[in-house]
C-alpha cells in the first residue's frame, strides 16, 4: 500500500514539474498558431523550462510587434499612393 502511494506521489511530482509546464508551452504555441498574438505564459521557474517559457513570451511579443510594424508600413504605403 505504501509503495502504491509513493508511486502515485512520484508520478504527481513528475507531472507537476515537467509535464504541466510543457503542456502550458504547447497551449501557448497553439494560441500563436491560431493568431492570438497576446498569448503570454506565466513563469515562476528558474530552470530550463522557465527559460523556454521566457523565450516563448519574448518570441510572441516580437511577432506581435513585427506584424504591427508591417501593418503600419502598408498603411503608409497606401497613404503615399493616394
Amino acid at each position: 500500500m505504501i509503495s502504491c502511494l509513493l508511486a502515485v506521489w512520484i508520478s504527481w511530482l513528475v507531472y507537476s514539474s515537467i509535464s504541466s509546464p510543457i503542456s502550458s508551452l504547447v497551449y501557448g504555441m497553439k494560441q500563436l498558431r491560431i493568431g492570438n498574438l497576446d498569448a503570454k505564459l506565466a513563469n515562476n521557474r528558474q530552470d530550463e523550462l522557465g527559460y523556454l517559457t521566457d523565450a516563448f513570451n519574448q518570441t510572441a511579443e516580437q511577432q506581435r510587434y513585427l506584424i504591427l510594424d508591417i501593418y503600419e508600413q502598408q498603411l503608409r504605403m497606401t497613404k503615399t499612393e493616394l
